[in-house]
């Protein structure tokens, strides 16, 4: 589905469940994603996970 995503979708921000970056194909790499992620002020634990207590989307509407 990423891969078919249009162009300013932000799918930089999909992760893994546990907070991981996704896999080294996307976006360059991972370190490619970090950088977009951290431009945006995310925030990584020490193991280089998202911090997911802090940043996790409930699903809720933003307005």
């Amino acid at each position: 589905a990423m891969f078919r995503a249009p162009a300013g979708l932000p799918c930089h921000r999909v992760l893994y469940r546990d907070g991981t970056l996704c896999c080294d194909q996307a976006f360059g790499g991972k370190e490619i994603q970090r950088q977009m992620l951290e431009a945006e002020g995310i925030t990584f634990l020490p193991d280089g996970r998202v911090d997911l207590k802090e940043h996790l989307w409930n699903g809720g509407n933003e307005e």
